[in-house]
């Protein structure tokens, strides 16, 4: 230690930042240029420089005061948030470094050992504190060539960990950073980005993917610079660290950004951000359209109490609010209150937004206008309780009154002969087709009325035996055959399944030009599908009445009937999931063939909960 007091030269502090006792002769300079010049000054002796990072920028400055004046003991003093910067402090030639503490009695005794010790012992502490720095970095510290591929000639920390590859495997040339470790769509940037760097002599930072070892790619971060020997480019070193985690997270929280944006600009849908306290922080334009205010006077306001809702819905609002805040997700659908003066409707939710650990931090309400549907609603009750009474019609007084007909018509079959016989047995046959075609009008006007039709489970084969049953003892010159009666499979259906098959069986039977109509009934299972066929040995149907008869009041055949026969046998298989079709019969006539999915276990009944 020497006998006359320490003078350092200190750089970017003041004296009420640094007290460093006796035996120190301090002086202060505020740039690096004025330091370098009392460096330069021979008749001014300096024993040690003192940086102070934030002040000034130590990495900056150490590397000018070393251009003249290499032995000379310099620390850099740090800021513990600067910690990080100490490795390259110590890299471009810092002699040691303090992290301030409020008390300058460390840096004191820093001071006297940088100055009591010969130059390569100091080199000697300075390489063994730099070894100590890059085991515990979070990344990887290298020196390479800057030649294609960067072969590397010497590389230290997280190597394994990150790409995979152990150090040696690099160091060797076993493996290239450059052509086996970059990804291959960000080689030619990552290389021109660094080369355009160094032609301006300045250091480089860039982020590029790597493929592991193991085939996957993860993100990372490279800082480096060049190292000069004599003015020629010698080597480069740096540091890379992996940012996979922080990478993904922020491409995942833009691609959830954009898709909010995607929502909130969307024209047809109602949206507006909360705050957990309900306060409105923004509304888009499709909300604001619904009232007379500009969006300064809404935002800011408790969503309950903006010019949106009515008052008797607003306690409602402030409920749903509170409930989505507790972690809800609240469905609502309730009326808005427009300056336009229409009763306007709408559908929608409002549901927390939640951080990493599931905390709600702010709520989303969005909903849409459903107005439409509601009228729509309301037209369709409208028709229905029209049809309940024209089936109340239907099937009470008109059916009343043709049974009469076929009763009395009856009554007069021993009474009359020839020709009346005739004239009486088509009376009849009238009389019967319209009883039918009240039982249709009722069972049509039942499925029409339905807002979901309420499916079961339905045993094919016993709905097609007492169809066959009904028609052999009401058409008796029919002759009917049944297959398949051994399969016992079911389907999700309704006691209508039944008309179907009665209208197909019967339309077989009466359209039918033979003296002794034939009609066949198959039940055959397809893998998960049943198909339960009606053919008869008729007319035939044509390839254009194929496409039309199952339409709303189309006849298929030169016939009195009315048609709604074949749309009820549509509507409902549609409705049970299935489909229907005709093809050819051979040598003559149709065949109707129903296909229905099998229902292998009992139907399970779904709900959904509105809140209004």
């Amino acid at each position: 230690m020497p006998e006359h007091p320490i003078r350092v030269l200190v750089i970017g502090a003041d004296h009420s930042s640094l007290c460093l006792g006796d035996g120190f002769d301090v002086r202060l300079e505020p740039t690096a240029e004025t330091g370098r010049a009392v460096l330069a000054d021979e008749s001014t002796r300096i024993d040690c420089v003192v940086t102070h990072h934030g002040r000034v920028d130590c990495l900056e400055a150490l590397e000018m005061l070393r251009e003249g004046n290499p032995d000379v003991p310099c620390i850099v003093t740090l800021e513990p948030a600067d910690r990080s910067i100490a490795a390259d402090a110590i890299e471009r030639g810092a002699t040691d470094y303090y992290i301030a503490n409020g008390s300058s009695s460390l840096l004191a005794t820093r001071i006297r050992t940088a100055v009591g010790h010969p130059p390569r012992r100091t080199l000697e502490r300075r390489n063994r504190r730099l070894e100590t720095l890059v085991d515990n970095l979070p990344g990887i510290v290298y020196r390479c060539r800057n030649e294609p591929g960067w072969p590397m000639e010497r590389i230290e920390g997280e190597c394994e960990q990150i790409t995979g590859y152990p150090a040696g495997a690099f160091e060797r040339g076993d493996v290239s950073l450059g052509d086996d470790v970059v990804h291959p769509e960000d080689r030619e940037r990552t290389w021109e980005t660094v080369q355009d760097t160094l032609d301006a002599r300045e250091p480089y930072e860039v982020t590029y993917r790597i493929t592991t070892a193991d085939g996957s790619t993860r993100w990372v971060w490279e800082r480096g610079r060049g190292i000069y020997d004599d003015g020629d480019l010698a080597a480069l070193e740096g540091f890379i660290a992996d940012i996979t985690e922080r990478t993904e997270g922020e491409r995942k929280r833009r691609r959830n950004q954009r898709r909010f944006e995607a929502v909130f600009d969307d024209p047809k849908t109602i949206v507006a951000l909360l705050d957990l306290d309900g306060t409105l922080l923004q509304a888009n334009q499709a909300a604001m359209a619904y009232v007379d205010e500009d969006r300064s006077a809404v935002v800011g306001e408790p969503f309950w109490e903006t010019s949106w809702w009515t008052e008797n819905v607003a306690d409602k609002v402030e409920q749903w609010v509170e409930r989505a805040a507790a972690g809800e997700y609240v469905g609502y659908e309730t009326n808005l209150d427009p300056t336009n003066g229409e009763n306007e409707r709408i559908s929608g939710t409002i549901r927390p937004v939640t951080n990493e650990d599931g905390e709600p931090t702010s709520l989303i309400a969005s909903a849409r206008n459903i107005t439409d549907q509601r009228d729509r609603n309301r037209r369709l009750e409208q028709t229905r309780d029209q049809l309940a009474v024209l089936n109340q019609v239907v099937r009470h007084d008109l059916r009343n009154h043709m049974q009469v007909v076929r009763g009395q018509g009856r009554l007069l079959a021993d009474h009359v002969d020839g020709d009346a016989d005739q004239h009486l047995e088509a009376v009849l046959l009238a009389a019967e087709e319209a009883i039918d075609l009240t039982t249709t009008a009722r069972e049509l006007t039942a499925t029409m009325s339905e807002d979901e039709t309420e499916l079961k489970r339905v045993l094919v084969h016993q709905t097609v035996t007492s169809v066959v049953e009904s028609a052999r003892s009401r058409y008796a010159g029919a002759e009917i055959t049944v297959y398949g009666l051994g399969s016992d499979v079911a389907i999700e259906a309704n006691e209508m399944f039944e008309s179907v098959l009665h209208n197909l069986v019967q339309n077989a039977i009466i359209h039918n030009d033979s003296d002794r109509p034939k009609v066949e009934v198959s039940i055959d299972r397809r893998n998960d599908s049943v198909l339960v066929s009606v053919a008869d040995d008729g007319p035939g149907i044509s390839d254009r009445q194929k496409r039309e008869v199952f339409g709303r009041g189309k006849k298929g055949l030169e016939s009195p009937g009315t048609g709604v026969g074949l749309y009820l046998v549509r509507t409902l298989v549609e409705g049970y999931g299935g489909d229907v079709w005709i093809e050819d019969n051979e040598p003559r006539g149709s065949v109707f063939v129903v296909r229905l999915p099998i229902d292998e276990e009992s139907v399970t009944s779904h709900s959904t909960e509105r809140v209004d």
